[in-house]
């Protein structure tokens, strides 16, 4: 972690990295949740383009160990997942990373949220907004009401 003078810091490298970066799995970890699920992998292989469908697996994968997603930076991923994914179910093709567009990122992980129970927060604001708006517009104007009721 850079540490700049003019801010305070709060996490140790340690902590930084527990919170920040990509799990550094072993071979054991690595089995364990680089291992897909039929459900886990339909999803995975109906992503458009071999690097969408290695990305989303090991998204997967990262997700199942931490809950959390780690941005759309392939550099960031550890070549040993890689490798592990390709060689499980890409029988050993050669991978050539391309960018991760934003829209392919969010909808790997709005589909990763559902088949693990999950909603994502944007959404569940979305509709609360929608059922206020809808609301507001047949209740006259004094009548106070709270959107997170």
């Amino acid at each position: 972690m850079i540490k700049n003078k003019e801010h305070l810091t709060v996490l140790n490298e340690a902590e930084y990295a527990a919170f920040y970066e990509t799990p550094d799995f072993d071979e054991h970890q690595r089995y364990e949740y680089l291992t897909l699920t039929p459900q886990e992998l339909d999803i995975a292989i109906s992503r458009r383009g071999l690097s969408n469908q290695i990305f989303c697996c090991i998204q997967i994968g990262y997700f199942k160990a931490v809950n959390l997603f780690f941005g759309k930076d392939c550099s960031k991923i550890n070549k040993d997942d890689t490798d592990f994914i390709v060689q499980q179910y890409f029988n050993n093709c050669t991978v050539s990373h391309q960018e991760i567009t934003k829209h392919e990122y969010y909808t790997q992980c709005n589909a990763i949220m559902q088949i693990f129970g999950y909603e994502s927060i944007m959404l569940s604001i979305y509709s609360k907004f929608q059922k206020f708006l809808r609301f507001t517009h047949r209740t006259p104007i004094s009548t106070p009401y709270y959107i997170l009721n």
